[in-house]
C-alpha cells in the first residue's frame, strides 16, 4: 500500500511540473502562434528572453530524420538531456 501510495503521489508530482512548465510558456509567450509548419513548436530562448517557433528535433537528430508512419504511433515525441542532448 505504501508503494501504491509512494507511486501516486510521485505521479502527481510530475503532472503538476509538466502542468506548471505549460503555464510558464503560456504567460511567456502568449500572443505567438507558430503557423509555418516547418518550425511547428513555440520555444522560449531565457538568454534572448524572446519565443520562437523551431523545427522538430527528430527532424534533425545527426544526419538522421526520424517519423512516424504507424497508426499505432502517429506522433513523433522526444526528450532532452540535462545538457540539452536529444534522448
Amino acid at each position: 500500500m505504501a508503494v501504491a501510495r509512494f507511486v501516486a503521489a510521485t505521479m502527481l508530482l510530475f503532472a503538476e511540473q509538466t502542468a506548471g512548465a505549460g503555464y510558464h510558456m503560456g504567460k511567456l509567450c502568449r500572443g505567438h502562434a507558430c503557423t509555418d509548419t516547418n518550425f511547428p513548436i513555440l520555444d522560449y530562448m531565457p538568454n534572448e528572453r524572446k519565443c520562437v517557433c523551431r523545427a522538430h528535433p527528430c527532424w534533425e537528430d545527426s544526419g538522421k530524420v526520424h517519423y512516424c508512419n504507424s497508426p499505432k504511433h502517429p506522433f513523433l515525441h522526444f526528450h532532452y538531456k540535462v545538457d540539452r542532448s536529444l534522448i
